[in-house]
């Protein structure tokens, strides 16, 4: 196991980790423009440096409640994904050699743990994030009312 650099951060109380090599940047949420018919998971886009850059709340995305905007926005690299991440706070980096295990959860999501000197975090890993956003965009997930968990059906709720 080589020595890698890992970011720690939170969302939804819960400690995750990435690559620090797939982050490209940190920054405290910009404006967000919001982005027509996206899932709720999407608050919307951002302009990074001069590129528009969509937005993923990840605590609305794994665990159902929103992080409202606030907290640390990461954007990831280019040559990973055009895709920033909404988190509620980043904690540190940390060096290592930190083994990863599989762990199955009780959330309905079956985490790699990287086990860091301190305790645990569930590891993120870029790619495997795009094939659950892929695998989502193409399955035809309905609320109650039959409407595509979109900003639109949201909006419209409130007019009928």
């Amino acid at each position: 196991m080589s020595e890698r650099r890992y970011l720690i951060f939170e969302i939804a109380g819960e400690r995750h980790a990435l690559l620090l090599e797939n982050v490209a940047e940190i920054m405290d949420p910009p404006v967000f423009y919001p982005i027509p018919k996206a899932p709720l998971c999407y608050p919307g886009v951002i302009n990074c440096h001069g590129r528009p850059t969509p937005v993923l709340d990840l605590a609305f995305l794994y665990y159902g409640k929103s992080a409202g905007g606030t907290g640390k926005v990461l954007v990831l690299d280019r040559k990973k994904a055009n895709l920033a991440l909404l988190v509620q706070s980043v904690v540190n980096i940390v060096f290592g050699p930190f083994p990863v295990v599989a762990a199955a959860s009780n959330d309905g999501v079956d985490w790699k743990m990287l086990q860091v000197a301190d305790g645990t975090a569930r590891f993120v890993e870029p790619e495997e994030l795009l094939e659950t956003l892929e695998a989502e965009m193409n399955s035809p997930l309905k609320d109650s009312a039959g409407n595509l968990p979109g900003r639109a059906a949201v909006l419209n709720e409130g007019n009928g």
